[in-house]
């Protein structure tokens, strides 16, 4: 795997804005029932996105749903909530 140069970079950051990114992310796990995980993975191909560029496109909603979806499927330790 090559790596992007200065420009590139930019270009790809400058082109796939966190909110389009994550818009395109969970229409991607609605359309086709997959995990989000595995949507971002296919956006990225899809718009041949470089994985190492991916976490910089996450904004926080979208960080949350992947926390979530990794605390369920225990790749990730639970967090202990408070009893009410």
């Amino acid at each position: 795997m090559a790596s992007l140069n200065e420009r590139e970079f930019l270009e790809i950051v400058t082109n796939h804005h966190p909110n389009s990114f994550s818009i395109g992310v969970e229409r991607l796990a609605r359309e086709y029932d997959i995990g989000y995980t595995e949507a971002v993975i296919a956006y990225c191909d899809k718009h041949e996105i470089e994985m190492d560029i991916a976490p910089k496109l996450i904004n926080k909603p979208l960080k949350d749903k992947l926390e979530n979806e990794a605390r369920n499927l225990n790749l990730l330790p639970k967090i202990g909530l408070l009893p009410i």
